[in-house]
């Protein structure tokens, strides 16, 4: 299958419960592309009931398409995660087919789900599906102050956002870079305990330089709406002075009343100092004295967790 290959990009393999192997293929010989998926055996015998002779897939616009992510439902279904290029902007999609290479016109709108113009995330690449066949996106989110997010999103097996998880099915993370700062998630899996856990790059910016370190997340499966309020988020955490010297002020807004832990790191993501741990914090707005006397001159990143909530901040002690 050297030469069907070789007509594409791969970003991900599926070995299925059946022993099979799919290749997603996002098509680079052509001005639009175009979603195909080879199907074989394990030694690279091309499976004639997937598609024809093997080769199964659509093309759903008339833009550039890229599957970026594969899984095997436990209906033996083929979900994917696609992305369309339009106008040098990426529209995220999710996209399901049958175990013979056809879309399932059963998932979503025909086989799709997500608006190219309304869909709540700027981006997503991964995908995942838990114990109860839901699904699992991580992803990023435009906010209405200008910022974006990490954050999952969960679907029913059927394509309809879970309303029970989160606010309307969507969980938010993290709060911490201007719109055009997105930060990138590399990956999710879920644990043993049926948490989720999702590992990205955080990013933001000070003075022109851009800072990135890595973050990890798990995320509870049973998240409460009113723990994820966006609405609750758009104050970021302030420090007074800034820059501050032996001590600053910060202020933060917490979304529900919870145990909170204040941690400062430096730029490579090390602890350097705890302010508190698991202290019990009201919901609303907090003010807090923090010393830091004894630190050295620089950038340092302030990590408020509360609940599965983290929020992040750059700090400056001059």
């Amino acid at each position: 299958i050297g030469s069907e290959i070789d007509t594409g990009y791969i970003y991900d393999v599926l070995l299925t419960k059946s022993g099979h192997v799919v290749i997603p293929l996002s098509l680079k010989d052509s001005p639009r592309g175009a979603l195909s998926m080879l199907k074989c055996d394990v030694n690279g015998v091309m499976d004639s009931t997937f598609g024809g002779n093997g080769r199964g897939g659509s093309q759903l616009s008339d833009n550039i398409e890229m599957i970026y992510s594969i899984s095997e439902t436990p209906d033996q279904n083929i979900l994917c995660t696609i992305l369309l290029v339009i106008q040098n902007y990426y529209r995220p999609l999710l996209v399901q087919f049958t175990k013979k290479g056809s879309l399932d016109a059963s998932f979503g709108d025909h086989g799709v789900v997500g608006s190219i113009d309304s869909l709540p995330t700027a981006y997503f690449h991964q995908c995942a599906i838990d114990s109860n066949g839901d699904i699992i996106i991580p992803g990023s989110t435009y906010l209405s102050d200008s910022t974006y997010a990490h954050c999952i999103i969960r679907y029913h097996k059927d394509g309809r956002l879970d309303s029970s998880f989160g606010t309307n099915g969507i969980v938010i993370c993290a709060v911490t870079t201007p719109s055009y700062m997105p930060n990138g998630i590399a990956d999710i899996a879920i644990g043993n305990d049926g948490k989720y856990l999702m590992a990205g790059i955080l990013r933001c910016t000070d003075v022109g330089i851009v800072a990135e370190q890595g973050i990890l997340y798990r995320v509870n499966n049973k998240a409460v709406a009113s723990v994820y309020s966006s609405s609750a988020l758009s104050q970021p955490i302030s420090q007074f002075p800034s820059p501050s010297t032996d001590n600053c002020t910060i202020t933060y807004t917490l979304p529900s009343s919870s145990q909170c832990t204040i941690t400062l790191r430096d730029e490579s993501g090390r602890e350097v100092r705890k302010f508190a741990t698991d202290e019990y914090r009201t919901a609303g707005e907090h003010k807090e004295e923090l010393d830091l006397r004894g630190l050295a001159s620089g950038a340092y990143f302030l990590q408020i967790e509360s609940n599965d909530l983290i929020q992040t901040a750059k700090l400056i002690k001059q």
